[in-house]
């Protein structure tokens, strides 16, 4: 499991139309990610294409604009909220592995390291992850 950044939630909306008129009053733009009819997508150029996995077949080098649109689209439909984060750090180029062995030693069951939905991570588990991607960021 890689970990490569650690956001803030600043608020939670309830869905993408709240976001989109949050950010215009809050900040005059809305973010690329917020799926609203006034937001066009941003060309395939700015993808990763074929390494993304946002949802079957969207990822296709065949796949066009439109196409993966929709999947964003859909996925937005089925899970309509949207969280303002804010970025505490990051590291996208080369991110720290946590291993098995290390998270199992940190969140104590495999039931919470292989789910698949979103598990709660207790202020002393989150500083243990933490430690160890900003020591390992902090090595030559």
């Amino acid at each position: 499991m890689a970990i490569v950044a650690r956001l803030k939630v600043l608020k939670r909306l309830k869905s993408h139309p709240d976001a989109a008129a949050w950010y215009q009053a809050k900040i005059g733009k809305v973010p690329s990610n917020c799926m609203v009819p006034s937001n066009p997508p941003l060309p395939l150029s700015h993808t990763l294409r074929s390494a993304s996995n946002c949802a079957p077949g969207c990822g296709a080098t065949a796949a066009t604009l439109n196409q993966w649109n929709d999947r964003y689209q859909e996925r937005a439909d089925q899970i309509p909220v949207f969280l303002v984060c804010e970025t505490v750090w990051n590291e996208l180029t080369a991110p720290v592995i946590l291993t098995d062995a290390v998270a199992f030693r940190i969140l104590g069951s495999w039931e919470r390291i292989r789910s698949r939905l979103p598990i709660t991570i207790n202020p002393e588990e989150l500083q243990a992850i933490e430690a160890i991607a900003l020591r390992a960021a902090n090595q030559p």
